[in-house]
């Protein structure tokens, strides 16, 4: 029997994002290319995949999230309002995280707390 050593493994994605995350600019673009921007507000994503945040324009919201790490795609359900799922093409490098979701014209920055 031979036993090799195994370095670290690399966190999954999912592993990443867990804990509280502060917004650092969240920008939504209109048709009249009047964007919204916003640096204040956080969220918090839990190991049992439920995650919990409050900032403008939504407030105190809270949820479910998933990860397909192959794609990196985050998928988000708002318990508040079971039809608001929404998907973000997601990067995480140390502490900075970026969300894009061009169908709704919103991206975000966010920094590890």
């Amino acid at each position: 029997m031979s036993l090799t050593a195994c370095g670290p493994r690399n966190p999954s994605l999912s592993q990443l994002i867990l804990g509280q995350w502060q917004i650092n600019s969240l920008e939504i673009s209109d048709d009249d290319n009047t964007p919204f921007v916003n640096t204040e507000g956080w969220i918090k994503f839990h190991t049992d995949n439920t995650f919990d945040s409050e900032g403008e324009p939504h407030g105190i919201i809270d949820g479910e999230w998933q990860i397909d790490e192959e794609s990196e795609v985050l998928s988000i359900t708002v318990n508040q309002n079971l039809s608001d799922k929404s998907t973000w093409d997601i990067s995480v490098e140390k502490k900075k995280m970026e969300w894009s979701n061009p169908n709704l014209n919103v991206s975000l920055d966010l920094s590890k707390s």
